[in-house]
């Protein structure tokens, strides 16, 4: 683009490099380039990641019996609990 824009006023070509900063422009290019690439392939990664979450079947629950196992209650009730059972008013000094 650079090149046509000089044309098109009639700049000479040869002073695109005398500036030095052709070189400092590609290189800027390149690693923009570059750091679009790494970006891109992240979102690919994690794409095909995802994809593969959501491709595997979900495990057969009916197929299998659930087990597992009640807390049992206690035989009998605990001894704080029937020493305040018949207590209804305030206490007699």
């Amino acid at each position: 683009m650079e090149v046509l824009e000089r044309l098109a006023v009639g700049m000479p070509l040869i002073s695109i490099l005398t500036h030095g900063l052709l070189p400092i422009g590609v290189a800027m290019q390149v690693a923009a380039a570059s750091a679009g690439a790494l970006v891109v392939r992240l979102i690919l990664r994690i794409a095909d990641r995802v994809a593969e979450a959501l491709a595997r079947p979900e495990p057969n629950l009916t197929s299998r019996p659930l087990s597992f196992r009640l807390p049992l209650a206690p035989a009998r009730p605990r001894l704080h609990a029937l020493a305040t059972a018949g207590v209804r008013g305030p206490p007699v000094a």
